[in-house]
């Protein structure tokens, strides 16, 4: 049973049981699917779980002959969206309709929470996997693919297909570059263009750059999220001097840094 006063999927405290059975009357022999279907009301039935709802605040997550009553009051945007057998555990994803985010709920196999999180990411791409289901109504189901923006030094730049951005170290795997949590990409900032991504001295590093000619230096932490930036004129020392650090030519006037500077790019770090 999921409940509370807030009935906010991320607070665990709102999760306190199911009531489980094996049937009575949901899926016996002498109960169609069509039954199922039309009395209970289809959510998904997508994998080896699929989930039903049969008023507001009370749905059913039915694998077989088992099935698990939940109760859980749409609320501020929240519902439940996806039920699944993992690997012998359950998970229930939901969605918030309001902010667009997703959180999972993993438990074990009699139904018991154990761990929650939200899933962004890969993560929410191996839950559309793991659910087969299309939860961000993309056309794509998982496996997501990338396309790459650039990949020189030791952090490649991609996007997906839907333009948002991630950051892929040489030996990692691609981590969602975002702002407050919120994953951004080509199309978050009218006018700017994410160009590269790098680690300079053990920080992480974005670069973008303005229609106008302007380069916005991003400072983001270990998960690649943003902390501060600076904002350097086209053509600047400051902007040519990023150049040089990250051997790149963003301004396309074909040289890289200053023509005046001789030297090989260096990594010491940014004024």
């Amino acid at each position: 049973m999921i409940d509370g006063p807030t009935n906010d999927a991320t607070n665990s405290d709102n999760l306190t049981g199911f009531n489980s059975g094996q049937g009575y009357g949901l899926e016996q022999s002498n109960i169609s699917q069509n039954q199922l279907d039309s009395n209970y009301g289809v959510i998904e039935e997508a994998g080896n779980t699929s989930l039903h709802k049969l008023w507001p605040g009370n749905y059913f997550a039915v694998n077989g002959y088992s099935w698990n009553s939940i109760d859980f009051n749409d609320h501020d945007g929240w519902s439940i969206v996806g039920a699944e057998q993992v690997n012998y555990a359950n998970q229930l994803v939901f969605e918030n309709s309001v902010s667009g985010k997703f959180y999972i709920h993993n438990l074990d196999r009699y139904w018991n929470y154990v761990s929650g999180d939200w899933l962004t990411g890969a993560s929410f791409y191996q839950a559309e996997s793991d659910f087969g289901q299309d939860f961000d109504n993309d056309g794509v189901i998982g496996g997501n693919s990338y396309t790459t923006i650039e990949s020189k030094g030791s952090v490649e730049l991609q996007k997906d297909s839907a333009g948002l951005i991630y950051a892929k170290p040489a030996n990692g795997s691609s981590d969602d570059i975002t702002t407050s949590g919120q994953h951004v990409g080509v199309n978050t900032y009218a006018g700017w263009s994410p160009v590269a991504a790098e680690t300079i001295n053990g920080q992480n590093k974005v670069i973008w750059t303005h229609t106008n000619g302007t380069m916005a230096e991003w400072d983001v932490d270990s998960n690649w999220d943003w902390t501060k930036n600076n904002f350097h004129t086209a053509g600047s020392a400051d902007f040519l001097k990023i150049e040089t650090i990250f051997g790149m030519d963003f301004n396309n006037d074909g040289v890289v840094g200053s023509q005046g500077d001789l030297s090989s790019p260096t990594l010491e770090p940014l004024c």
